[in-house]
């Protein structure tokens, strides 16, 4: 019953991580519109 609940553990915490990384490309994204918008007004 231990491997089970440590399987259980192990797949909660790779959740955290993997949703984590699945919106690193959207912040990157993100900072590049900023980027842009500012130079297009000259800030």
């Amino acid at each position: 019953m231990e491997f089970i609940e440590l399987m259980k553990a192990g797949y909660k915490e790779m959740s955290k991580i993997n949703l984590e990384l699945s919106q690193l490309p959207f912040e990157c994204e993100i900072a590049d519109i900023n980027e842009y918008e500012n130079w297009l007004c000259g800030v």
